[in-house]
């Protein structure tokens, strides 16, 4: 691991993957499989007007995951 100091002079970027609920598993074995060291995951939802369903009338908004992986940049193709 580098020290602080050391990331100071490294690119990174921010890759933000929208996945189902539950899914963010496996974006995440995905992405370590590829050279990720991590991931954050943060729970979503639909805002669109075509994001609704119902349920016995009740109306529904679909849960999503976000997966929020930061990485050096010279790994973001391959992840």
């Amino acid at each position: 691991m580098q020290s602080p100091r050391e990331l100071n002079n490294q690119a990174f970027d921010l890759i933000v993957t929208i996945v189902n609920r539950g899914a963010a598993e496996d974006v995440i074995d995905a992405a370590r499989e590829g050279g990720a060291e991590g991931a954050t995951v943060v729970l979503g939802r639909g805002s669109g007007i075509h994001e609704k369903g119902t349920f016995l009338g009740i109306p529904i908004e679909p849960a999503k995951d976000l997966v929020l992986i930061v990485t050096p940049e010279e790994k973001t193709d391959r992840i």
